[in-house]
Formats: structure tokens, sequence, C-alpha cells
């Protein structure tokens, strides 16, 4: 009986997907899906694919898997279509059981570009590609630095070497070509003994209980920090959010490096919340930075009053008081993010505010909210585009400017 249904049930070839890399516009990469004049996009029913110099002449060849069918072996002609481009393959012998040296990092300069790869051969689940790197050169004649580090840390540097070719390279304690000159220079010192007394202490609370199908607790990512001068004396202060049933704190610096807690009361008033993110800025337009704390999380229904997000006014030397009515009503969701900005460059800082997860319902799309600001550091909600109220999970969010005009993106 079930092999009856389940040989009813439609059976339909589809075809895969191939994307060229266009560039860059802007800053942003671009590809085009080139299915239609593509002989991969043969229909099938692939489930994974694997790539390789299957003829050593340079190239990258494609096997693609198949259920109950042949597999698809593309060749590929690049070599013969464009003879102008050159190559350099290389295969390493790793130290150990490390046989491939899995893991060495190569960076190779040619004509002053510089490319970065990485040997991680593994393609998901007991997959795995050529385990040599195959690296286009363009129409660069040769290479003229090959820096390797093998998974141990040493450092090999080779010059000077001859494109179109595969080149062995063995693990060897010593470098070869120019010596790498290492410089052991401490970068960051641990002040831990001159931070403040300040433990993030997680809530008791099992996100899989509530939501099955979860592959991971959105409960347990905190803690964020914002840093910022809240009392102008040019040093860095900083404000650590707390979990649910731990207040967040705010600490101010002192002249020796040291850390001191400020204003505990305030923000203990407000411990039942589970604080995202934070962001320092001026609301205002007094000179000084003002405090934004976004409430989500999971824990709550979508009623509950820990969700809402919180504003707090400078006054310039470091003291902060709560303004309850500067944020829009109602504000009954999940936030996870806030960016500043002059989007309509009146002089004063917008708001963008995301929505991580729904409580209960998570997979749904999040929804991204704009925020304006009436110059007094009162905000105003404009109604979201279709595209903003199904923007998607929103982790983090950021103004940039992608174009000449003086609008951020």
């Amino acid at each position: 009986m079930i092999t009856k249904l389940v040989d009813a049930i439609p059976s339909q070839p589809l075809p895969n997907y191939l994307f060229q890399n266009k560039g860059t516009e802007g800053c942003i990469p671009h590809f085009d899906n080139v299915e239609d004049a593509c002989v991969l996009c043969e229909p099938g029913f692939s489930n994974g694919s694997a790539y390789g110099d299957l003829d050593n002449d340079g190239d990258l060849d494609l096997v693609v898997n198949n259920v109950n069918m042949p597999a698809f072996v593309y060749r590929n002609n690049v070599r013969t279509l464009k003879p102008e481009n050159h190559f350099v393959t290389l295969s390493f012998q790793g130290e150990g059981r490390n046989k491939f040296a899995i893991g060495t990092q190569v960076v190779v300069t040619t004509d002053g570009v510089t490319q970065f790869y990485e040997l991680d051969p593994m393609r998901g689940f007991q997959s795995t590609v050529d385990h040599r790197l195959q690296i286009g050169l363009g129409n660069a004649s040769k290479i003229d630095r090959l820096l390797i580090t093998w998974p141990d840390s040493s450092k090999m540097l080779m010059v000077d070497l001859p494109v179109d070719t595969l080149i062995e390279i063995e693990q060897v304690a010593t470098k070869l070509g120019e010596e790498i000159k290492e410089v052991n220079q401490q970068i960051f010192q641990e002040i831990t003994a001159n931070n403040a007394d300040f433990i993030h202490e997680e809530n008791d609370f099992q996100d899989f209980i509530r939501e099955r199908l979860l592959y991971h607790m959105l409960s347990v990512e905190g803690p964020r920090i914002s840093v910022g001068d809240v009392n102008g004396d040019r040093l860095d202060d900083y404000y650590v959010g707390g979990a649910r049933g731990q207040a967040g704190q705010l600490f101010i610096q002192q002249k020796n490096g040291t850390f001191q807690p400020k204003d505990k009361t305030l923000w203990e008033s407000k411990k039942t919340a589970e604080e995202t993110e934070s962001l320092f800025f001026d609301a205002d337009r007094d000179g000084d930075l003002d405090l934004y704390i976004c409430g989500g999380g999971t824990e709550f229904s979508t009623s509950s009053t820990p969700l809402f997000d919180r504003l707090y006014q400078n006054d310039g030397r470091g003291n902060f008081k709560e303004v309850v009515d500067a944020l829009p009503v109602p504000r009954y969701f999940s936030s996870s993010c806030v960016a500043a900005a002059d989007i309509d460059l009146d002089g004063d800082q917008d708001l963008f505010v995301g929505e991580r997860a729904k409580p209960g319902a998570y997979g749904i799309p999040g929804q991204g909210f704009i925020w304006m600001n009436d110059g007094k550091g009162k905000f105003e909600t404009i109604p979201p585009t279709e595209e903003l109220q199904r923007l998607g999970l929103i982790t983090d969010a950021d103004w940039t400017q992608l174009d000449d005009d003086p609008n951020p993106e």
C-alpha cells in the first residue's frame, strides 16, 4: 500500500542553477543566473556536486551526483576558449596524519594583485572536492610571491614561480626563498583586573520547550556592549546589557584605566527585560550621547511590557533618565538591533529598529521599523513598506553610503 502511494507521487526533474560572478557594482557583488544558456542546467534529480581538475589541464571540471540516474560529468573548456588566462595548481604534502595539509592558507601575489585561499575541501556530509588548490591568475605571466601558512602556523615563502603548472610543496621546517622575519609584538594586553565586576548570568529558559523545531536557542546570545564617552572626559565608557532577571550596567572609565559602575538603581528597575542590543547616539541634538536599549528575547508573550524598547536621556555628565514618551507606541515586538542615521538630512539622528524573531513563531519574517526624530528626541514611526514588513530574521543592521547621493542606505 505504501509503495503504491509513493509511486503515485509526481516526479519532475529540475534544472540546476549556475551563477556567474560579474564583479562588483559599487561595493555589492553581482551574480547572473546563466541557466538558460548553460549545458550544466540539464534537468535531473541532483543532490550533490564536487569540482576538480579531472584532466589536469588547469581548469576545474564538475561532477554532479543524481538520485536513481547517472551522474553528470562536465568538462571545463575555458583553457581552450581563453588561452590567455593562466593558472597554478598547488599540491601540499603535510606532516603526520594530516597528509594533505588540510587548513593550509595561501596568499598569492601577481602583478600587484593579492588573492587568499585556504585548503578546506570538505563540502557537506561525506563530500569533498579536489584537495589541490587551483588558483586562477588572469593574464599574469609569473607568480611574484607565494606565502604559505601551514596548519601548525609555520610559514614558507616562495618567489618568482612559473604559471600553468603543478607545484608540489612539502611541509618542512625551513623556509624557502626569502626569509620571513616574524615580529613578536604583543597587540593586546589583558586588563581584566582593571575592569568592573560584571558577570553575565543567563536566566533558566529552554527555547526548545516552546518551539521544538529550533536548531539553536535564541535566548542566550547576549550580552551586547555599547561604547561611548558619556560624560565628556574623552575616555570611553560602556554599557553592557543584562539577561532577563539581571540588570544591565553602565561603567564609567577612570583616568587610571579602571571602570566604575554608575546609576545601579536606574538599571535595576528594568531587570525583568532581556536586553538584546543598545546604542549610544545623540537623540536630542544637545551634543552628548543618549542611550537606546532594545527589549527582546523569546521568553515573553507578544503582549509583555519587557519587550518595550527604552530611551535614556543624558544630561551631558553621564547621568541618565528614562524618557517614557519618546518612542512610538504600541511597541510590542522583540527588537534585536538598532542603528542611527540622519535619514531625512534635517540634522538629527533617526533610527532603524529590527526584529529578530516573533516569540512563539520562529521562522516568520520579522519587521524593520523606521522611526523619525522630531529634532528633540521624540520619535514617530513612518508607515512600513511591504519589504520592511517582511524583512526577515534581522540579526543586525547598519547605515552606509552605497551611491553618490547624501542619503544613507
